[in-house]
């Protein structure tokens, strides 16, 4: 193998995982940030993991919409075959056509 074709290689390589490395990144400063208000102590309290989770499942999530993730595709698609058990009428009131107290027109 060249020189040439092991740069070739490893701007591929760079090119394969950017997106994930910084769908990552964004992942960890939430969970960085409680830690550091926590005193970078990693025995944090049980409000201080679920914030460090809820950070982390948002940086994520704002990682696979900023970079245009290829698995975010994926999810949006497993997530229409999700059946809601809720019924959908709970939350969407449907218009219901009111008869008009005057004479017709």
């Amino acid at each position: 193998m060249t020189l040439g074709a092991r740069g070739e290689n490893s701007r591929r390589h760079v090119r394969a995982t950017l997106r994930s490395s910084i769908v990552t990144g964004c992942s960890c400063v939430g969970v960085m940030v409680t830690v550091a208000i926590n005193g970078f102590s990693f025995t944090l309290p049980a409000l201080g993991l679920i914030v460090a989770a809820i950070t982390g499942a948002t940086g994520w999530w704002v990682g696979l919409a900023m970079t245009r993730h290829p698995l975010l595709a994926h999810l949006r698609s497993a997530a229409k075959d999700i059946p809601l058990p809720i019924p959908r009428t709970l939350f969407w009131r449907h218009a219901e056509p009111v008869g008009s107290a005057g004479k017709p027109v």
